[in-house]
């Protein structure tokens, strides 16, 4: 992200933190379970309960909890810009392992069995070229730390109600992103009316004499 829309982003989430406090308003989520349910789907790529993972856009870390409920004891790294959100997600997690890094950066070299990010798609950025060429170098630089895959999600253009602050991202256009890094992904419109994800694994290999996937 370019430095100006990265400053941008860090001051509206450090006012949502200053205003909200450890609450998934502060992340520019809504109330109720909807937290939840987008975790489930992130997990339902395939995390095995001793697969690593990293969170791209952490937040409060709280992902790994809920990992952790489900059973799962692999490693975990959360990388966020608002060191607010950090400090909170130590104090909320005393044993997470978090730090304030830029995976675009040459100096993060650390892989992963899994890539994943939730929300930080969801705002449009006022000084980038284009959201999708931005979405895109950050889906590629995801999937080369990954081993095994990466899990995104996305605010649809499918929605009864836009706000002009919102990036809606059109399904269709990020299926054909994910489909020219990896030969074998997954698109989810199912787990939020207003929502999707996307699935790529690095397993994509072809048996072109049979037409499956090795």
């Amino acid at each position: 992200m370019n430095s100006q829309d990265k400053a941008l982003t860090i001051k509206r989430y450090a006012n949502r933190y200053r205003e909200h406090g450890y609450s998934p308003l502060s992340l520019g989520w809504g109330k109720g379970g909807r937290q939840k349910i987008r975790f489930g789907a992130m997990a339902g790529i395939g995390i095995g309960p001793s697969d690593s993972v990293l969170d791209v856009g952490c937040g409060f870390g709280d992902f790994q909890a809920y990992l952790k409920g489900q059973g799962w004891k692999g490693r975990y790294l959360g990388i966020d810009f608002v060191d607010d959100f950090l400090l909170e997600a130590r104090k909320q997690h005393p044993q997470i392992r978090v730090k304030n890094a830029d995976i675009l950066s040459r100096s993060f070299v650390e892989r992963f069995d899994f890539v994943v990010s939730s929300g930080i798609f969801n705002t449009r950025l006022k000084h980038e070229k284009g959201e999708y060429a931005y979405i895109r170098k950050m889906m590629a630089r995801m999937l080369s730390l990954s081993r095994k895959g990466v899990a995104c999600d996305f605010i649809s253009s499918y929605v009864d109600f836009r706000n002009k602050t919102t990036f809606h991202a059109e399904p269709e256009k990020l299926c054909a992103i994910a489909k020219s890094l990896s030969r074998r992904v997954l698109m989810r419109h199912d787990y939020l009316p207003f929502e999707f994800m996307v699935y790529m694994y690095t397993n994509d290999g072809v048996d072109t004499r049979g037409g499956v996937f090795k």
